[in-house]
């Protein structure tokens, strides 16, 4: 654990410490300080942590449905006074070397982070975004290009349309199921404070927005007295402080925040019964059904022993397939599913807890709610058995001690964490203390058995701030929303049209003067290792040993060849790997088997990869992976259950798996609109690579299309997905074909050898001697495909043959890449269009160059700027600096730390596919001495492969009648 000098009570740099903790469950010292001025909170989690973060954190409470707080997010960093430039963020994503960068709207507060390995970097970032947050600009053609505008894309009847980066994420949201349900779910308890608007807006009110509403609530919410200020790493505390006194702080006074404005919200006398809508899910059976969701308001976020308390009993209750009130809903057959988001949500003052439920009949409703509440009588009454308890605890603990990243450092993790506490007054040092709460927990239990029966009944049963929500699926939801929105523009007038474009064809490259500019030796010349030590165990199964520090957390990943496996059946290889997990074992029912997992794992996930080997040797790959992650001591129990669950599954009882795949299909189903970006990107670069077929397969498109041909939805013949089921676990379980690695610390690796070598024998051999080879599996033909949903925006994909990894050519594509998606495409799609995101994918494993769109209101525009982004590229001044900022934005990702499960993944990977160190040196040398003829040498190889292209466009019907690319040979696939 590093050490401070610092005392509590000190003043330095106008700020005084308030409270310095050892926190050694996190090898860290939570140091909080006050600025003696504005008031201004600071929390430095320091730690021996070379990755860097912080968090500028403001409180932004909405007052109606126009999404001011999320609009502001995007138009602060449009330019700044110190940072005047057109786009300081657009130009930080294109020169720093960060490994995290972006912005959250959250219910009540706007968060702004950044992340860097470099110490030059991580200030630059510190200091460009601070002044964006707390002294923008707000120019107005900012706000038309984040928030809304007339579309440059004009109709032939001359209707105008609504585009804008906010306008169109938010419009995609609307179009979805499941953001609905859950905003309608704690809207409906939170009827008279600031949470019962939608922070993140709603379309048809965001255009309702002016320029100088937000400038007023920026003036009204963001100054330093309103504000928090995280940072974590091993930067001393001092060095933070100096910057945010000369840069942030200086000349800024105490302001008078409207601090007392409640967020409590007052208490009902009787619970509330609310009816709305929400679009139909036209890939699912059962949208005659209504979904219900019942939903308590509890205590607040700053009892963090209430929290844990609540977090352990969302397991106990619905955590898991033998969770209490799950199993009990599940079996009355009045309930069809259990929605993934049902459980317990911090993200407010007060704690919420929501029990989301689909496939429900409307007269069912009453006999629905008699069973939550018989079974939470029953528990009140007759306790918790002590397996579901300790079965929940263990679930919780590990969740808590894992060292990961979740879209960006560890520590951001950690911010998470403690970040609603801390906004709402408690001392973060407080949050974290997890150990000491368990410990409490666990106390309380064996002194009292009743402890969570008394519980339930308090917080649950005698908790008339209870809401039930009928929720109808309504196939014409987007339709209305749509017309009422052009209902609105089409009184806008003419006068405005023009000016709005006019703002947005004015745009400007500028240099951004940053305080610590960066050079070539602030980049690392080596290369992080990942050691990996390779053993046969019962000479036949290789072996790989990764000695990391996991937190005494051991990770385990047993793989399986499929490479030759027929095609009918890697249709169903990712519901066949969760259902040998969930169906539960001839001696043990599958509730029994769940609570045993949760008491002895952190759950059983199952994956499937595929790719090239990058020698060539083997051609291609294909694994199926079963991973589970467990404490070390519980690692002996745990391995004996997934052998058993790997050996003895056997599918044929018909209810239980009937369940289990109405309940995958739906979840695939439903989450097409989440992934719609991945479908796209995975689609159109399968049309050049088998390794993406099979993606394709498993998690695509063709996946969606088997799950939604009508055999599978009105004839669904379970004997015969039993048959297949059964069929793939004879092919595929097999010693013949196994790879294990383990990834933890070496002190645990003799105790899991001899596990091992115990338990291995188990498995069968000699059954991939059935799988044949087999043809080349096809994928869809056709230069272009329109892909058609009920989704209010677009997708659009590109695809062309591009380099092999390693080679000069894959790096000057990764930079070209990069320039592409920072530049021409930031300005040409995303600006000029209102796109929400632009993509572009080098991608050298497969030799494939790829570019995306998101949320896109523009498709034939966008297809041609990408079309002309080659030639772009060739007639562009491309200078050393530009390409030297190109450079640094790259291997800013490209060294992005691990997480310890991450590093074992990788090493594993590069053991498998043939990534060796001195290739890994040599293409790193080669960003290093990469110049302008490179580049140029690329572009050419690049543009030769125009023609040869592929295109895949995620669209709906009213949308695909305007583009220009569908013809005779286009490929048209409904979803």
């Amino acid at each position: 654990m590093l050490k401070t000098d610092l005392r509590e009570g000190m003043r330095l740099y106008g700020f005084t410490v308030e409270f310095i903790k050892e926190l050694k469950e996190y090898d860290a010292v939570s140091i909080e300080l006050s600025h003696d001025i504005t008031g201004m909170k600071v929390w430095h989690l320091y730690c021996d942590n070379h990755e860097n973060l912080f968090a500028y954190i403001v409180k932004t409470l909405p007052d109606d449905n126009r999404g001011i707080p999320h609009v502001l997010e995007h138009c602060v960093l449009r330019g700044s006074k110190r940072f005047p430039s057109n786009d300081p963020f657009s130009y930080l994503l294109k020169s720093s070397m960060s490994t995290y960068l972006n912005a959250w709207t959250m219910p009540d507060k706007t968060v702004y982070l950044g992340s860097s390995i470099n110490y030059k970097d991580f200030f630059n970032l510190m200091i460009v975004i601070g002044d964006a947050v707390f002294s923008p600009l707000l120019r107005e053609k900012a706000f038309y290009e984040e928030a809304f505008c007339i579309s440059n894309k004009m109709r032939m009847n001359n209707d105008m349309e609504i585009s804008g980066v906010v306008f169109n994420e938010i419009l995609s949201k609307y179009s979805s199921q499941i953001p609905i349900v859950r905003k309608h779910s704690i809207q409906s308890v939170f009827p008279d404070v600031s949470y019962r608007f939608d922070h993140g807006g709603v379309p048809a009110e965001i255009i309702d927005l002016s320029n100088s509403d937000i400038k007023a609530f920026h003036k009204k919410w963001y100054h330093p007295s309103n504000s928090r200020v995280f940072v974590a790493g091993a930067i001393r505390t001092e060095e933070h402080l100096k910057i945010l006194s000369n840069y942030i702080l200086k000349n800024c006074l105490k302001s008078s925040i409207d601090q007392e404005r409640t967020l409590r919200q007052p208490r009902w006398r009787k619970p509330r019964f609310i009816e709305c809508s929400c679009p139909e899910n036209i890939s699912i059976c059962n949208n005659d059904k209504i979904i219900l969701t019942m939903n308590w308001l509890m205590e607040s976020v700053t009892d963090v022993m209430y929290v844990t308390v609540m977090e352990i009993l969302s397991e106990i209750l619905t955590g898991n397939e033998g969770a209490v009130l799950r199993r009990a809903l599940l079996k009355s057959k009045l309930v069809g599913e259990i929605h993934n988001f049902t459980g317990v949500d911090t993200d407010y003052s007060d704690v919420v807890y929501s029990l989301s439920m689909g496939g429900i009949k409307e007269e069912d409703i009453c006999m629905v709610e008699r069973v939550v509440f018989d079974e939470l009588n029953k528990i009140v009454k007759k306790g918790i058995d002590e397996q579901n308890i300790r079965a929940a605890v263990h679930t919780v603990r590990i969740r808590n001690k894992e060292i990961k990243r979740i879209g960006g450092p560890y520590t951001l993790m950690l911010l998470r964490r403690a970040l609603n506490g801390w906004s709402n007054g408690l001392p973060p040092h407080k949050v974290l203390a997890f150990d000491l709460r368990i410990k409490n927990f666990e106390d309380n239990v064996k002194q009292d058995m009743l402890y969570l029966s008394k519980f339930i009944e308090k917080n649950f049963l005698l908790n008339l701030h209870r809401s039930t929500v009928l929720i109808r699926p309504d196939s014409a939801y987007v339709k209305k929303h749509m017309a009422y929105i052009k209902e609105k523009v089409s009184l806008m007038h003419k006068s405005d049209f023009k000016r709005l474009n006019k703002e947005m064809i004015e745009n400007s490259e500028e240099k951004l003067q940053l305080p610590y500019p960066l050079s070539v030796r602030d980049i690392p010349r080596n290369l992080e290792k990942y050691p990996v030590e390779r053993d046969m165990l019962l000479n036949t199964i290789p072996i790989y040993w990764n000695d990391i520090y996991t937190n005494d957390i051991v990770y385990i990943d047993i793989l399986f060849d499929i490479k030759n496996l027929p095609k009918d059946l890697h249709l169903l290889l990712l519901f066949w790997g969760k259902a040998m997990v969930l169906y539960g074992l001839p001696e043990i029912s599958y509730e029994k088997a769940a609570l045993l997992l949760s008491d002895t794992t952190g759950g059983i996930h199952f994956c499937a990869n595929a790719g090239k080997t990058l020698d060539n040797s083997y051609g291609y790959k294909a694994y199926c992976m079963f991973s589970f992650k467990c404490f070390h001591w519980n690692f002996d129990e745990a391995l004996n259950l997934v052998v058993k669950l790997l050996n003895k599954t056997c599918f044929y009882e018909e209810d239980r798996l009937k369940e289990l795949y109405e309940e995958y299909r739906n979840n695939r189903l439903c989450s097409m609109a989440s992934n719609a970006g991945s479908m796209v990107t995975n689609r159109v670069k399968s049309r050049l690579s088998e390794a993406y077929m099979l993606e394709d397969i498993w998690d695509g498109v063709e996946q969606i299309c088997y799950l939604k041909n009508a055999r599978n939805v009105t004839l669904l013949n379970i004997d015969e997905i039993a048959e297949n089921l059964n069929r793939m676990t004879s092919l595929i379980i097999d010693r013949d074909s196994m790879v294990l690695n383990v990834t933890t610390q070496k002190e645990y690796f003799p105790n899991i050898r001899s596990a091992f070598k115990n338990r291995i024998s188990l498995f069968p051999k000699g059954c991939r001697k059935k799988l044949i080879s087999r043809k080349t599996i096809q994928g869809f033909q056709g230069k272009t495909e329109i892909m058609l949903t009920s989704c209010a925006t677009s997708f659009v994909g590109k695809a062309l043959r591009g380099a092999a990894f390693g080679t000069k050519e894959e790096v000057s594509q990764k930079v070209l890449a990069h320039m592409l998606k920072t530049g021409y495409l930031w300005k040409n799609v995303r600006q000029q269009n209102g796109t929400y995101g632009v993509q572009v994918i080098s991608d050298g494993f497969e030799g494939i160059f790829a570019l995306m769109s998101m949320y896109d209101p523009c498709i034939n525009e966008t297809l041609q700027v990408f079309e002309k982004a080659f030639e772009y590229l060739k007639n562009a001044e491309l200078t050393d600096d530009r390409l030297k900022q190109s450079i640094f934005g790259v291997l800013g990702q490209e060294l992005t730390p691990l997480s310890p499960f991450a590093k074992g993944r990788v090493a594993l990977n590069r053991q498998l596919f043939g990534m060796k160190e001195k290739l890994l040196e040599m293409r790193h040398e080669y960003f290093l001495t990469l110049g302008i003829k490179d580049l140029k040498k690329c572009i050419e190889l690049l543009q030769m492969q125009l023609d040869k292209s592929y295109e895949v466009i995620l669209t709906n019907e009213t949308e695909m009648k305007h583009i220009n690319k569908c013809g005779v040979d286009t490929l048209y696939t409904y979803l």
